[in-house]
């Protein structure tokens, strides 16, 4: 929203200049009240503008941004300011003073700038989550059968593009299911495009088997922490004894999450999403000794 709002200061400041410019050629006190009231409106918008976009700033980019965007409003205001005291005392009509209108003025201005601070970025946040919510649930009904998927939360997640800078990459989706008591987390990237980790089945299966383990988002680090070390164990025994001497080269993290082929980096095998483990139309919930032949099918 920073574009849309330093856009209406622009337009706010022409608005501010053609007025003072019109007070001067008719010394109208419609044009002073209408210049003032802008100009207060402008300076209170400056500063909760500020205070938006400085506590959502993502990385060193944004900060400067949101600076840049209330700094130079702020100036400019300061300086039209200057010139319109300047010009109110050169003008001949010795009745123009402040009226309602300049208050209404200044009003409407917060009013519309409020809207875009605050209104709009939760309007279209919803938006994009709810179109996150749809995608989400569906990929899991395809995948795992209808079990009544309901969004308990939404978290983000922001990566690293440089020392100082960070984006917003995706979303975790806190889901709770009918299969199991606990919720679950599925990531997915910024744009709802794939799937980059789902924790449905090592949820699933350590309740199942009553195994320890730990899922929760981080909120200082944006990210997903868990410990799925039981369930780790439980397949790579199975794996041991079907398939000894595979078991070494599998991840079993490849099931619930970004597939990491321990020998990647000598085969030049890509990284693939944990979907090409489980397909994305399974329809039903695996057993886990189709998770294991699908590990074992996967490292061929």
């Amino acid at each position: 929203m920073k574009g849309l709002f330093f856009l209406v200061c622009v337009i706010e400041i022409i608005i501010q200049i053609v007025s003072i410019v019109k007070l001067k050629k008719t010394n109208d006190s419609k044009c002073w009240n209408i210049f003032i009231g802008i100009t207060i409106a402008s300076f209170i918008s400056d500063a909760l503008a500020y205070s938006v976009f400085a506590n959502n700033a993502v990385g060193l980019s944004d900060a400067i941004a949101c600076l840049f965007i209330c700094g130079f409003s702020f100036i400019i205001n300061i300086i039209l300011l200057i010139i319109g005291l300047i010009i109110k005392k050169t003008v001949k009509n010795n009745t123009i003073k402040l009226d309602k209108s300049s208050f209404f003025t200044g009003i409407l201005i917060i009013i519309i700038n409020s809207i875009i601070l605050f209104a709009l970025p939760i309007i279209a946040t919803n938006i994009t989550l709810k179109s996150g919510d749809r995608q989400v649930v569906s990929y899991l009904n395809d995948k795992y059968g209808n079990s009544n998927y309901r969004v308990i939360n939404v978290y983000k997640e922001y990566s690293n593009s440089g020392m100082w800078d960070k984006y917003l990459s995706g979303y975790y989706y806190e889901i709770k299911s009918d299969y199991m008591e606990d919720t679950f987390i599925v990531s997915i990237d910024d744009n709802f495009n794939y799937i980059d980790a789902d924790y449905f089945l090592p949820v699933y299966y350590s309740q199942k088997y009553n195994f320890n383990y730990s899922l929760k988002y981080d909120d200082w680090y944006t990210s997903v922490d868990y410990d799925f070390e039981e369930f780790d164990n439980y397949i790579k025994k199975i794996i041991d004894k079907q398939y000894p001497m595979k078991s070494e080269k599998i991840d079993v993290s490849g099931i619930y999450c970004d597939y990491v082929n321990s020998w990647s980096s000598i085969d030049g095998v890509e990284y693939n999403s944990n979907y090409y483990i489980v397909s994305a139309n399974n329809g039903k919930i695996p057993t886990t000794q189709e998770l294991v032949n699908q590990l074992i099918k996967y490292n061929k």
